[in-house]
C-alpha cells in the first residue's frame, strides 16, 4: 500500500469530506526540481482532480511555459476543496500536513515554492519561522527544515491574487524568474 493510499478516504474534516468532489492530491513530475505548494483547490479543481486547473492555475501554468520552466510537481497545502472557495481553516491545514510531508518526502524538491499566505505560513511555522505578511516573505529565499530535512523556500503571491490586482503580477512574474534564475534554468 502507498503512503498516500489512504488519502482519498480521508474524512478528518467532516465539511470538507461531505461537500468534495474528490481529493487533489497533486499533478507533475515525480522527481521535481520545484515543487508548487497552493492554498486548497478550488471548483474547477475539485471536478478535474488536478491543482491549478481553474483561471488561477492558468495564470501560473502558462507563465510558467513562457519562461520555459517545465521540472515541478503542483499540490495544495489541503486536499479538499473549501465550500465556496473560502480560505482553508487552521484545523483543515493541521489534518492535511501529514499528507504534504508525505509528499515532500517523496518527491524530494530541491526548491519549495508557496503560492499564498497559507501555505507560505504552514510551512515557515514547520520550521520555528514566524511568518510576518505574504508581502514581507514573497521573493525571498528561505531556508527551512521539515521533519530534519533542508529545503530552499520562496514564497509567492498566489496567481489568484494576480487577478484582483494588477500591481501584483509584476511582483509574481519577477517572483517566477526569479525561482528560474534559483533552478538554473
Amino acid at each position: 500500500m502507498h503512503p498516500l493510499d489512504n488519502i482519498y478516504s480521508c474524512n478528518l474534516c467532516q465539511d470538507l469530506t461531505k461537500n468534495r468532489i474528490q481529493v487533489v492530491v497533486g499533478d507533475g513530475n515525480l522527481t521535481p526540481n520545484i515543487l508548487f505548494i497552493g492554498e486548497a483547490p478550488g471548483a474547477q479543481e475539485d471536478i478535474e482532480g488536478k491543482p491549478f486547473v481553474g483561471r488561477s492555475g492558468k495564470i501560473l501554468r502558462n507563465a510558467l511555459s513562457e519562461l520555459k520552466i517545465s521540472d515541478f510537481y503542483i499540490t495544495n497545502l489541503v486536499k479538499c476543496r473549501p465550500t465556496n472557495n473560502r480560505d482553508p481553516t487552521s484545523e483543515e491545514s493541521k489534518n492535511c500536513f501529514p499528507y504534504l510531508k508525505l509528499q515532500l518526502k517523496q518527491l524530494n524538491p530541491k526548491i519549495i515554492c508557496t503560492l499564498g499566505r497559507h501555505s507560505t505560513k504552514k510551512l515557515l511555522t514547520a520550521s520555528g519561522i514566524d511568518m510576518k505578511t505574504i508581502t514581507a516573505h514573497r521573493g525571498t529565499k528561505i531556508d527551512i527544515s521539515i521533519d530534519g530535512v533542508k529545503y530552499l523556500l520562496l514564497p509567492m503571491y498566489h496567481p489568484a491574487a494576480t487577478i484582483y490586482n494588477q500591481k501584483l503580477k509584476e511582483n509574481f512574474i519577477s517572483d517566477l524568474k526569479k525561482l528560474s534564475d534559483i533552478a538554473g534554468i
